[in-house]
């Protein structure tokens, strides 16, 4: 059976899934100069242990395995949510390093929480099976449905819009959605 550990999702984040997470660190995807927030193995392992997967280290090798599977995942869900096929070097680096290796868990139960998996550290590239495997599930699931691209002309992100009501437009409305509001306020004058 597959296990997908997503860690912790950041408090107060809007990013549900370890995988549009880790999309995500990348700013401005549609821009001349987007915001590369991966720009070392340091920031790579900080990153992972702020989303609950602690490795001992990263190293170049790393952090473009990381950054090639981020490509990866942003050309599935991008497809899921704009209705295209994905490429096929996408569905295979995704189901490559989902498959890439085993993720050693241990069953504890603690009087105060219950049941949980006790996972431990982590080798970098189990890591990013992990994560290979939360777009597995997110494009397979049911959320798949719910996947929607930020309409602002330069951002690209890709989210989990609210299940009923009426649906997001920007990945944030304080950020992309006030900048989109602003724009086409001036475009009228």
């Amino acid at each position: 059976m597959c296990q997908t550990i997503t860690g912790g999702v950041m408090p107060g984040s809007k990013i549900e899934r370890i995988s549009l997470a880790l999309v995500a660190t990348i700013g401005g995807r549609f821009t001349d100069t987007p915001v590369e927030r991966l720009p070392d193995p340091g920031a790579l392992r900080d990153w992972l242990a702020r989303y609950g997967l602690d490795v001992a280290g990263c190293s170049d090798a790393d952090l473009s395995a990381a950054r090639e599977l981020r490509e990866a995942v942003y050309d599935l869900v991008e497809a899921a949510a704009t209705g295209r096929p994905p490429r096929s070097a996408a569905l295979a680096t995704v189901d490559t390093a989902a498959n890439q290796c085993d993720i050693p868990r241990k069953l504890v139960w603690d009087e105060r929480t219950g049941f949980h998996l006790s996972h431990g550290r982590f080798s970098t590239d189990q890591a990013l099976t992990s994560i290979a495997r939360d777009a597995v599930d997110l494009v397979t699931g049911p959320e798949r449905d719910r996947l929607h691209q930020c309409e602002a002309e330069t951002c690209g992100t890709v989210f989990i819009a609210p299940a009923g009501g009426r649906p997001r437009r920007w990945c944030s409305s304080t950020t992309c959605g006030n900048r989109e509001r602003v724009r086409a306020f001036r475009t009228r004058r």
